[in-house]
């Protein structure tokens, strides 16, 4: 791991008059067929108007790419690259679905979630979202925030997780229900797998772990913050100058 960091230029394209550009979503890879790392951006350049850009390692520089996005939601342990593609969540959130984007052909793609998914089955905004790697597979992880009390407010006490495998990579209807576990309290966010047998999890800002077969207590670490995010670390022996 060369264990290096480069400051990234900033972009060039600009938005329309009275309008703030905001960054929403970013994502790294690298791309294998010209050995090159991108960061691909996704931003609201106007009201609901989402646009992408990519920056280039070997140029140093941005462009746009000529494609007109779904809205992007921001999840807290949903961004994931997986198969040479990043993932991050779209909306509308009473229809979800992941939006796929391809390092090297730098296509975006739209997958739809499963049928039955939890939030079919309860209020959308009710059901908190994670996007993970199991067993080789992309898996969806949707966990309940409770009962809702009212517009703003969950009663905590009672939470369900299920969890969906896409057996072959892109294919819709290959969407599998592997597990669903509960009931727990206090979970705010399911961060990742952990041994393809345990999740990690921010439970009241602490990290936690559990078991997804037979042994569902949890066990604390002394790990707390009012945010937690894990990071999935890659040695790569290519430069970044």
């Amino acid at each position: 791991m060369t264990r290096k960091f480069r400051t990234l230029p900033q972009s060039s394209f600009g938005s329309p008059g009275g309008f703030l550009r905001q960054t929403h979503v970013v994502g790294l890879g690298f791309d294998s067929t010209i050995d090159d790392y991108k960061v691909v951006r996704i931003f609201e350049s106007s009201l609901y108007d989402f646009r992408a850009e990519i920056y280039n390692l070997s140029t140093d520089s941005w462009r746009q790419v000529d494609a007109i996005l779904p809205p992007v939601i921001l999840r807290d342990c949903f961004d994931l690259l997986f198969n040479g593609f990043f993932h991050w969540s779209a909306g509308p959130e009473s229809s979800p679905h992941i939006l796929s984007f391809e390092m090297g052909a730098e296509v975006f793609k739209e997958i739809k979630y499963p049928n039955g998914w939890l939030g079919e089955q309860a209020e959308p905004r009710s059901v908190e979202h994670s996007l993970v790697v199991l067993d080789d597979s992309m898996a969806l992880i949707l966990f309940s925030r409770g009962r809702l009390l009212d517009s703003e407010l969950y009663d905590k006490s009672e939470q369900y997780i299920e969890i969906w495998a896409m057996m072959e990579y892109g294919v819709e209807e290959s969407w599998v229900k592997k597990f669903f576990l509960g009931p727990f309290s206090g979970i705010q966010c399911v961060l990742s797998f952990w041994s393809n047998d345990k999740l990690l999890a921010d439970c009241c800002k602490q990290l936690v772990s559990f078991g997804i077969q037979n042994d569902s207590k949890l066990k604390k670490y002394d790990i707390k913050g009012f945010y937690l995010q894990l990071v999935i670390l890659k040695e790569s022996l290519v430069s970044l100058y």
